[in-house]
């Protein structure tokens, strides 16, 4: 079962969403505020593997190491 870690921008009902899964929000994790980069090594070293994100350029700006890890993009309707 992966570790999942929405990003915060993204609404927390998406947790409940995941149910059966090991969720953590970003708030959970005290992560409030911390962006892409930095974001995504805090989650791979924390031994998450997916960061699930609204953000449309993070997959693309950003490349995380490993095969472990992925970054899936969320779109969320207004």
């Amino acid at each position: 079962m992966p570790r999942i870690l929405p990003g915060e921008n993204l609404p927390i009902a998406l947790k409940r969403l995941l149910a059966g899964h090991e969720v953590a929000t970003v708030k959970d994790m005290g992560w409030k505020g911390i962006q892409n980069g930095a974001l995504l090594a805090l989650a791979q070293q924390s031994g998450f593997e997916v960061l699930i994100t609204g953000d449309k350029k993070l997959s693309y700006q950003q490349n995380p190491a490993g095969d472990d890890f992925r970054v899936v993009r969320c779109v969320v309707p207004a």
